[in-house]
């Protein structure tokens, strides 16, 4: 069943402001700093069963911190707390970008070259988000071994 270009621009373009959204959410309600982090000004401090239970970080601890601190530009204190958070970020903000770019592109082409773009979007995001879970992974461990320190 062959969709209309007029239906495929509409939900690229959905699914791309479905990814950049709540990326203005996070930067317009929250605000953090090195320790803490505050959504409409109330702190939220969420404990790691996994640092309480094993001694250690969990392979996500500082990533709400660094998330929240990457939206606001302070990338060498989120680097610091969590080399995901700002890996995170920027591939979805890329992804939702690339979506809204394609949905400008679909009202031009034709529904075979539509796909072939789409999958390519999604070929370079996956292989993107293996090598940021390959890094953050790479990143927890040198903090478990020592390599890094804890902010």
């Amino acid at each position: 069943m062959e969709v209309k270009s007029g239906k495929m621009a509409f939900r690229n373009f959905a699914i791309g402001m479905i990814f950049l959204l709540p990326l203005i959410a996070v930067n317009l309600f929250t605000s953090a700093t090195a320790k803490n982090a505050w959504f409409f000004g109330t702190d939220f401090h969420i404990g790691c069963w996994f640092k309480d239970y094993f001694g250690v970080s969990c392979p996500v601890c500082g990533m709400t911190r660094s998330v929240i601190l990457t939206m606001h530009g302070d990338l060498a204190t989120a680097f610091q707390l969590n080399v995901g958070g700002p890996l995170l970020i920027s591939g979805v903000a890329l992804f939702g970008v690339l979506m809204i770019f394609s949905s400008f592109y679909s009202t031009k082409g034709s529904n075979v070259q539509i796909n072939k773009i789409e999958k390519t979007i999604f070929f370079y995001t996956t292989a993107y988000l293996s090598v940021a879970l390959i890094i953050s992974l790479g990143f927890w461990v040198s903090r478990v071994l020592g390599y890094s320190s804890d902010i």
